[in-house]
């Protein structure tokens, strides 16, 4: 895998790959349905505090976007992987670049992730991010109910 800058030419699969991350059962992430999630990455570009230098794609041999992270200043805004390439410790490597950037400027990160992602929290817990609180996100779920989210920090 090739971790890279994205590029323009990227942000459609980008949003495919945001949109694969979220698809719902039954949903393979290529309907008419775009989960609100896909549509986050095209706002933190518009963001004042989008870092265009540590929106990075991971790539595969065959050229395909697989994952993204986007970092904004000091927060991990987002990390995704397509559900075909989990288990291949690409969000780790992800999760390390953005970090080898925040290390070089002396900046601690913070990230929040839903309390449900079991998944994304052994990543973040295991890459040494320290559990800092949880809170009610300030959006509902689809079903209207309440969204938990665990905050963590990584001071480097």
């Amino acid at each position: 895998m090739l971790i890279r800058r994205e590029t323009p030419a990227d942000v459609d699969a980008i949003r495919a790959v945001h949109a694969a991350a979220f698809a719902k059962a039954g949903d393979d992430g290529n309907g008419d349905r775009v989960p609100v999630e896909a549509t986050l990455v095209d706002a933190l570009r518009a963001d004042e505090g989008w870092l265009p230098a540590y929106s990075l794609a991971a790539v595969d041999s065959d050229g395909q976007v697989v994952g993204h992270v986007v970092a904004t200043r000091g927060r991990v805004a987002r990390l995704f992987v397509v559900p075909s390439a989990r288990g291949l410790a690409l969000g780790g490597a992800l999760l390390d670049r953005v970090r080898e950037w925040a290390s070089a400027r002396g900046t601690d990160l913070v990230l929040e992730v839903t309390s449900d992602d079991a998944a994304a929290v052994a990543l973040y817990e295991r890459a040494g991010w320290r559990y800092t609180g949880s809170s009610t996100a300030p959006w509902t779920a689809p079903d209207g109910s309440a969204v938990s989210l665990r905050h963590y920090t990584l001071s480097l």
